[in-house]
């Protein structure tokens, strides 16, 4: 199927659906995007509770298997996953230290937390009951009741963030050079915590303080049905959109640089250069718009947000294995293991004492069954049963500190 037809099919498909995104437009506040709407009511019953691992090989019906968490180390000679263990059971709520981030907080009287609003399943606007919901808010209120003892929505404000604009919330210096950095955003925000699809890196810790691993999500492709993509290869001469500020674009970006070279090794000499186009979007469902409307042709970002998106759109499905070929045995890259970034004081003990605090937060939220829960309601349909990141490592959050 060439360009052009491909595009017309798109736009054919997609016209009813613009047309019900735009009628949402007028019932939200100028608060929070325009595209940050429920999932649709979810046609199956309710979700068997979450399996636990096995040590046999993965059968159907059993949890598949995550990436390993010592697949990559960072300069420090840490695992990229690594945080600081809670030394013991976190304090009651209310009872901290004087001087300590969380008595800081409770005395404030609320969490300061940015979200993003546009991601459904993650995070997204429930405009029946004028709240957030998503697997990141449950997130949230995991940390909030650790703190508070309850989580009611006087406890926590959540500001919407984009994905370009999250270093710099909690960042204790804007600095200009960093990849992520945006300096027209005051790193002094009143941000407690980003809970935000935020990918650990090894370059991020560098500035960032993060949480363990709370979700091990992956690096996909959101393509339309029955148009023949399967592969990066098929994208020569089309247009991918991947969120600005993320991983995501910059995988796309060495995705896209892969395919033009692979192209051009088979092409006849002296034939014209093709390639992969590769734009970005502020927001995740900017991008999905765009394909809706015939300004790209698929969607590359991590899978829970596209499953997502095609539950929204009946005329896209979710390409899982579109990257492996590009990045061969290194398929750690496309892992994409999502922590809680923490405002930074500059107090390092202080820092210390807040990242093992929300360790233990969430720490008890995956023993306690309540991730579980988190999971089978959000995910589990799309993506499978799946067990927590505590269960597939008993050493999680891999602290290899001494003591």
């Amino acid at each position: 199927m060439t360009g052009p037809t491909r595009r017309r099919w798109l736009l054919g498909a997609a016209a009813g659906l613009t047309a019900v995104a735009v009628a949402a437009c007028g019932t939200t506040s100028a608060e929070l995007p325009p595209d940050a709407r429920p999932l649709p009511p979810a046609t199956t019953g309710p979700a068997a509770p979450t399996s636990r691992p096995s040590a046999a090989p993965t059968a159907p019906g059993t949890p598949t298997p995550v990436v390993p968490p010592s697949g990559a180390t960072c300069a420090d000679g840490l695992p990229v996953r690594s945080s600081l263990a809670p030394l013991g059971p976190n304090p009651p709520p209310g009872a901290f230290r004087a001087g300590s981030t969380m008595k800081r907080i409770v005395d404030r009287g609320y969490l300061n937390v940015a979200i993003v609003t546009d991601a459904p399943p993650v995070g997204s606007m429930n405009w029946r009951k004028l709240e957030l919901e998503g697997f990141d808010v449950d997130v949230a209120k995991t940390i909030a009741k650790a703190l508070f003892g309850s989580a009611e929505a006087e406890r926590i404000h959540f500001q919407p963030v984009q994905t370009n604009q999250r270093n710099a919330l909690i960042m204790d210096d804007a600095d200009p050079a960093h990849p992520d950095a945006d300096t027209a955003t005051d790193s002094r925000s009143g941000i407690d915590i980003v809970v935000a699809t935020y990918t650990i890196t090894c370059q991020r810790k560098e500035k960032i303080l993060f949480s363990g691993a709370y979700f091990e999500s992956g690096f996909q492709l959101l393509v339309p049905k029955d148009a023949g993509f399967d592969s990066i290869d098929d994208f020569v001469g089309f247009t991918v959109c991947s969120t600005d500020g993320s991983t995501s674009i910059e995988k796309l970006r060495q995705a896209a640089a892969w395919a033009g070279r692979r192209t051009a090794a088979a092409a006849p000499s002296g034939s014209p250069a093709r390639g992969l186009t590769v734009i970005g979007r502020p927001r995740a469902a900017d991008c999905l718009v765009a394909v809706q409307q015939g300004d790209a042709d698929a969607v590359a970002t991590d899978n829970v947000i596209l499953a997502g998106m095609a539950r929204q759109d009946e005329y896209l499905r979710v390409e899982s294995e579109a990257f492996n070929e590009v990045f061969g045995t290194e398929l750690e890259t496309l892992a994409e293991p999502y922590g809680v970034a923490l405002w930074r004081s500059g107090d390092q003990a202080q820092d210390d004492e807040f990242v093992r605090f929300v360790n233990g937060a969430l720490r008890d939220w995956m023993a306690g069954g309540g991730w579980a829960d988190s999971y089978d309601h959000w995910f589990r349909d799309a993506l499978g049963p799946r067990s927590t990141p505590l269960a597939d490592d008993p050493s999680w959050p891999l602290d290899t500190t001494p003591r």
